[in-house]
């Protein structure tokens, strides 16, 4: 053990292998385990309100319908032709995931960015045995795609104008996207602000830099592209990385041998620094 890295455990959508996804309750689970960083995903409502959901629907395997039905056709449930306050009747933690059996069910709505961020900040604040986390904050967005997202000038103003919140709250933050197109226009907004490119290709390191028009600051692939080379390329590049989704404990000491220092993973609790 000596010599290898300490592990930046990043708590994905909160906590879900133990609590509903992108909810209240997942963040402050992720607080109490102790994590560098809680992982989020963000989208917009037909009101232009910022929601963290991984999908801009309702993903019927967990969410029910504002009349607290079961979903049967997610398409119908666009987040972007919903008003938020639609959005929020309806049930996104009373549906135990199907491949998370350990998680502690109760009813939970899809929180405004904001909301999410006043709630962890108090809920730190209020325990003073807990580090105070950064965010990593997950761009939705496929390009071209004006169904389910605005028109990327649009979506681009309304997430910079949400995106000055966590700031004034004294959080950290690092914007990461699977999207170059929505990375490049946030950065001509603000260059200053931290950048993740996410991966999930095949394709490398150079061409997937390549894609944007500045050097983010992290490069976060899926933990299977991960080996000593790409480790070595991003240390010349003095880039940093986050690592997804790794939830099993082999695996993790895998990457931390490699010289990974940071994960994401299901279970923040679960996976140890050192």
């Amino acid at each position: 053990m000596i010599g290898l890295a300490q592990l930046q455990v990043t708590g994905h959508r909160g906590a879900r292998g133990t609590h509903p996804e992108n909810t209240l309750p997942a963040f402050r689970a992720a607080i109490d385990a102790g994590v560098d960083y809680i992982e989020i995903d963000l989208v917009v409502s037909a009101d232009q309100q910022v929601v963290i959901s991984h999908e801009p629907w309702l993903n019927p395997e967990i969410c029910l319908g504002p009349d607290g039905k079961r979903i049967t056709n997610e398409q119908a449930w666009n987040l972007y032709r919903m008003p938020y306050a639609e959005i929020r009747r309806c049930d996104c933690g009373s549906l135990r995931h199907p491949r998370f059996p350990d998680q502690q069910t109760s009813p939970q709505h899809k929180p405004l960015l904001s909301e999410a961020l006043d709630d962890a900040y108090h809920y730190y604040l209020d325990r003073a045995d807990t580090r105070k986390p950064a965010w990593l904050i997950e761009i939705k967005y496929t390009e071209g795609d004006t169904v389910y997202y605005p028109p990327l000038e649009a979506y681009t103003r309304v997430l910079h104008k949400a995106l000055e919140y966590p700031q004034r709250l004294q959080f950290r933050m690092v914007i990461q996207s699977f999207s170059p197109e929505i990375l490049n226009a946030l950065h001509v907004l603000e260059p200053e602000w931290s950048y993740g490119l996410l991966v999930h290709n095949t394709e490398g390191l150079e061409v997937n830099l390549a894609r944007l028009n500045f050097r983010p600051d992290y490069y976060n692939p899926h933990y299977s592209l991960v080996d000593a080379a790409l480790l070595d390329e991003l240390r010349v590049r003095r880039m940093g990385i986050h690592v997804w989704t790794v939830n099993d404990l082999a695996e993790a000491e895998r990457l931390r041998s490699l010289g990974v220092t940071g994960v994401i993973t299901d279970f923040p609790d679960r996976i140890p620094r050192e």
